[in-house]
């Protein structure tokens, strides 16, 4: 491919990527999901468009052609022919609120979810980050939480939880 053919499907993949993630992110699709899909597509377009002969695509070839290993590769035909069904991933999000239910350290003497403290080493809202999304910051973790109403902030100062699973809200389309 020359150069400024390059260039062009470069700039117009940044600008088909950049709609797709807002739209992504707009339904709180976590990025490993997004990425298992790809993979999949690399997959199943490679394997099924891309044969040197009438015979089924390589695995090795495969391999070549997306830049996946050979074990991926098998793993995503694997997938591929049983129907698998993406299982999503539970984001950030998703993985706060359901330790937050789960998890006995984070419970009341009765095992309700606990009312929790904003910061501290234990029974915090920053200890549960820490618990199981560490690199992200206890106050943008608060906001988000936050703004989609599944946290109330009480006039304590302690954080009570709302929702017992997160589930993004269904589009009309959907």
């Amino acid at each position: 491919m020359e150069d400024s053919s390059l260039s062009q499907l470069q700039n117009a993949l940044r600008r088909i990527s950049a709609a797709l993630v807002r739209l992504l992110l707009r339904y709180n699709l976590p990025f490993d999901d997004f990425a298992s899909m790809l993979k999949q597509q690399y997959v199943r377009i490679a394997r099924t468009e891309f044969s040197l002969t009438r015979r089924p695509t390589s695995k090795s070839r495969i391999a070549l052609l997306t830049g996946l290993n050979r074990r991926e590769v098998a793993r995503l035909i694997a997938d591929d022919a049983g129907s698998a069904q993406l299982e999503p991933a539970l984001g950030p999000v998703g993985r706060i609120v359901a330790a937050w239910v789960r998890e006995p350290a984070f419970h009341t003497s009765d095992g309700r979810p606990s009312r929790l403290l904003q910061e501290g080493e234990t029974l915090s809202l920053a200890a549960l980050i820490r618990h199981c999304a560490a690199d992200i910051p206890a106050k943008a973790v608060l906001r988000e939480l936050l703004r989609l109403e599944l946290v109330a902030e009480l006039p304590d100062g302690r954080i009570e939880l709302l929702a017992e699973a997160y589930l993004p809200k269904a589009s009309e389309a959907e």
